[in-house]
């Protein structure tokens, strides 16, 4: 179910909201759970069994035009794929699984605003969300450059300010974007 690009374009506004006000107003507070999010073992086991179940659901739905003959065979590949990065890959998995989760939010969120053609500020959404995907392939499969930009925007409270009013302006641009529709 997708759903309409008002609903999708608030959420997201909500979503950097979350992460850019604590980010803005309070980088000491933020700093030892944020330095902690690449190596947190139950966080990374959430995201990507989130994650994981998502794209398996969207496996088990495939179509015939989509390889939905070999569902089945491709759903107990990705499940067996899936259990294993859990076992056997546990360095930086809570990157891995956000980059699942941040990768298939993007696919939603790309399809509600496809076709609106009448509403060009969905463009701002829409821009906002490639460069989501884009930063999603790069940590999702170099993980440890988020702890390398993590160690390099903690350590001044300057950059983890600017980082967070970047999040915080997108996030009022886009409730102001959803309004506009």
């Amino acid at each position: 179910m997708i759903p309409s690009l008002l609903l999708f374009t608030l959420l997201a506004s909500l979503v950097l909201l979350v992460i850019g006000l604590p980010l803005l107003l309070a980088p000491g507070r933020v700093e030892s759970p944020v330095r902690a999010f690449p190596r947190n073992r139950a966080l990374g086991i959430a995201t990507m069994l989130l994650g994981g179940g998502w794209f398996l659901w969207k496996i088990l739905n495939l179509g015939p035009s989509d390889f939905g003959n070999y569902r089945h065979l491709l759903f107990l590949l990705f499940a067996a794929t899936l259990f294993g990065s859990i076992y056997y890959v546990r360095d930086f998995l809570a990157v891995r699984g956000f980059a699942i989760l941040t990768l298939l939010c993007a696919n939603v969120g790309l399809k509600s605003a496809f076709g609106h053609y009448e509403i060009p500020e969905r463009l701002f959404l829409v821009t906002l969300l490639y460069l989501f995907i884009v930063a999603a392939m790069y940590f999702g499969t170099m993980p440890y450059r988020m702890r390398d930009l993590l160690d390099f925007l903690f350590r001044q409270p300057l950059r983890v300010r600017v980082c967070g009013v970047f999040f915080t302006v997108a996030g009022l641009s886009l409730a102001v974007s959803a309004v506009l529709y």
